[in-house]
């Protein structure tokens, strides 16, 4: 199921609420046009396409801040 922080949210709440295989979508560009995309894996971790083209688990927090 994919979930969009649309708002303030607690991070304790927000990773009680993610689950391993959930969709991700971060805005990577300060205009909001570019969705960068990921698949949360469990332990406040996901996976994503790095801008190098490799697959690799980051955590969330660098997710969240646009990491790629």
């Amino acid at each position: 199921m994919a979930r969009r922080n649309d708002g303030p949210l607690a991070k304790e709440t927000f990773m009680q609420i993610l689950q391993p295989g959930d969709h991700l979508v971060t805005n990577i560009d300060p205009l909001g046009l570019t969705e960068h995309h990921g698949l949360y894996v469990g332990h406040g971790n996901v996976i994503h396409l790095s801008k190098q083209g490799m697959i690799e688990e980051i955590d969330l927090q660098r997710f969240a801040g646009g990491h790629s």
